[in-house]
């Protein structure tokens, strides 16, 4: 039970399924009129962000976070509405677009417990934000 979407070239006669919650394009620069496939990979309430290339021959995964940019897990800490927003954007005024996260993070736990979030409220929230600069030389996002 994964959301998915299945990509399809009829002339090669190959298809692809990609199983994300929903499809976010990601452009490096303002300017470009090319978008890679992006979206959030779920799995087992925890989701990581991933950035896909379409060479004409193959669909390949070119990014992927270190960071959960998801998470409706049972544990200590969820995000509010479970995904963080999203933004394809110049943060750092280098001329190419960078990928920033941004949300609320929720603390159900104080450290000693193990019950997690069950179905109590927050006992504290925080803003959680980061971003992942593009990189032109390794032409790869990552952390500062």
């Amino acid at each position: 039970d994964r959301d998915g979407f299945l990509f399809v070239d009829n002339r090669a006669h190959h298809y692809f399924l990609i199983t994300l919650s929903e499809l976010k394009p990601v452009k490096v620069k303002a300017s470009d009129h090319a978008y890679f496939l992006a979206g959030i990979y779920k799995r087992r309430g925890y989701g990581v962000f991933k950035i896909f290339n379409w060479s004409g021959k193959a669909l390949t995964n070119i990014f992927q976070s270190p960071d959960f940019v998801s998470n409706s897990s049972l544990d200590c800490i969820t995000y509010r509405h479970d995904d963080l927003k999203f933004e394809n954007t110049d943060r750092n005024a280098d001329g190419y677009l960078d990928l920033y996260f941004h949300g609320i993070a929720n603390y159900y736990c104080n450290g000693g417990e193990n019950s997690g979030r069950l179905d109590r409220k927050p006992r504290r929230s925080k803003p959680i934000a980061f971003t992942y600069y593009f990189d032109p030389i390794k032409k790869t996002w990552s952390k500062k």
